[in-house]
């Protein structure tokens, strides 16, 4: 057969002695080397091509010796959706299997290519039990074993997504069914389609229906090379974790350009940065972050202690203990609520659980939680981010509620050992205070903290607020200040009504 050249001038394989042909299509010299090395570890003979248009002239000469098309699906010029539609489209072509790439996770992208006729869609890194899942009807028996034995949808059992028919027979019942296995959907836990892979660096969104929003956002995805140059001029260096999402799936230029800016910056949140990926991950989705936090400790201190006073009115003096026990805590939960609700970046490709059963699959629900507010979410999305976060809040209330009032109780029996009063009040109860926390936050606190992130991302993605950035900032605090002086007053009537104080 004659080859055509594509852009490295190699063509992967060896004699044709009854070798399937695969034409392996993408733009990048790193993949495509990648990817003909995997084929031709798995026997398969590979022609590699660096576009679409490179891919469709070497049909034109040697259709009926291709078995299978396997095209990244983003290129410059064509891309590997349109690649696929001419493929289909031409009564010449269309019998040949064409399997698309990505690295980016966008289940709109995913469900439109398995629609318009492509036998699998694979995320990127490729790996030799993809090709071999690809090369035979494993997957659908994979699927098939996966559904009957934990009976989980098949939107998120899998890390990569597949479409397939198949006639088998089992224990007597013929069965046949079209299968789109979708990877483990981010939903966003970022943003992106059901709001997705934004959140994480290399994370979903290119340009096109579902992934719009993001790219809209944080930029186009760029890929390891521009990666590293841009690196390497600005004079620093990445992390493991964002340098092996750079080399797998690539990240946004604004996360990029965020992250340079922000290790950079003066001591000591330049190396917090660099070596706290909780704050880091944080502050590249949000680079107010720690705006809100000090907002939210600073009026929540103000207004608790407000709510305090108007609330205990004479008795406040007497019982200062019990006050101080109550802001104590409240700035540590404040911390952690503000962090936990946060958005965040995901960086890499969210793992997905191997676990069976039930929690199994609870697990992977999880994992498919949108990680950040403003996207779009499925009900079931909806109500397990409200239960999910609760039981988080509900852990940080206790063991917040069981150290701050542990020591508040320390300096409480210390000052009567020392001089007892008949003026002094009872030392709370340690459990049932840090139980009382517990719930307070799990069901106000996560109810009113949910409100207030989906209203500032509504204010913040506004275009007034866009062309007058101190508008968000503005309603940031008025909002946290309103919902502060509420928290705290209704906090001491829980507390009253509990019998805990």
């Amino acid at each position: 057969m004659s080859s055509v050249g594509n852009g490295d001038g190699c063509c992967a394989g060896g004699s044709d002695g009854g070798q399937r042909h695969v034409l392996a299509v993408d733009d990048s010299s790193v993949d495509r080397a990648v990817i003909a090395g995997i084929l031709r570890s798995s026997k398969l003979r590979v022609t590699a091509v660096d576009s679409g248009k490179r891919a469709l002239e070497l049909l034109g000469l040697e259709k009926k010796d291709v078995s299978m098309i396997i095209t990244d699906y983003w290129m410059p010029e064509m891309t590997g959706y349109e690649l696929l539609k001419r493929v289909k489209e031409s009564s010449e072509l269309k019998e040949i299997p064409v399997v698309i790439m990505s690295s980016e996770n966008v289940p709109n992208r995913i469900t439109r290519c398995l629609e318009e006729g492509a036998e699998e869609f694979l995320l990127k890194p490729i790996r030799p039990s993809d090709v071999s899942r690809v090369c035979s009807h494993d997957v659908v028996a994979h699927c098939v074993l996966i559904e009957r034995d934990n009976r989980i949808s098949n939107d998120t059992f899998l890390r990569f997504g597949g479409t397939a028919s198949l006639d088998y027979s089992d224990g007597g019942f013929a069965h046949k069914r079209k299968w789109s296995c979708f990877a483990g959907l981010d939903g966003g836990n970022g943003a992106g389609d059901d709001g997705g892979s934004g959140d994480r660096a290399g994370g979903g969104g290119g340009g096109d229906e579902g992934d719009g929003s993001d790219e809209a956002e944080f930029g186009p995805v760029m890929k390891f090379e521009e990666v590293i140059r841009e690196t390497e001029a600005r004079g620093a260096s990445l992390p493991p974790d964002l340098l092996e999402a750079a080399k797998s799936i690539g990240i946004r230029r604004v996360l990029l350009s965020r992250y340079l800016d922000l290790q950079g910056s003066w001591w000591p949140l330049g190396v917090a940065i660099r070596h706290c990926s909780l704050l880091r991950n944080r502050m590249l989705a949000d680079p107010s972050f720690l705006f809100k936090v000090a907002t939210e400790i600073v009026i929540d201190s103000c207004c608790a202690t407000f709510a305090e006073v108007q609330k205990r009115g004479k008795d406040f003096w007497t019982e200062f203990e019990l006050y101080a026990a109550d802001l104590l805590v409240g700035i540590v939960v404040d911390i952690a609520l503000v962090g936990l609700l946060a958005p965040y970046v995901r960086i890499g490709r969210p793992s997905v659980s191997a676990s069976t059963g039930f929690w199994g699959s609870l697990k992977r629900g999880f994992e498919a939680l949108p990680s950040r507010p403003g996207c779009k979410f499925t009900i079931q999305q909806r109500i397990g981010t409200y239960f999910y976060k609760g039981v988080l809040y509900g852990s940080v209330g206790f063991v917040c509620g069981l150290v701050g009032q542990g020591i508040a109780n320390l300096i409480m029996t210390a000052k009567r050992s020392v001089r007892k009063s008949d003026e002094d009040i009872p030392v709370p109860p340690l459990v049932k205070s840090a139980v009382l926390w517990g719930v307070f936050l799990a069901v106000s606190s996560n109810t009113r903290y949910q409100i207030i992130n989906g209203l500032e991302r509504v204010v913040e993605a506004s275009p007034f607020a866009k062309r007058i950035p101190p508008v968000s900032m503005a309603f940031t605090v008025g909002v946290r200040f309103a919902n502060n002086i509420y928290g705290g007053m209704q906090f001491v009537d829980w507390a009253r009504w509990s019998g805990v104080q």
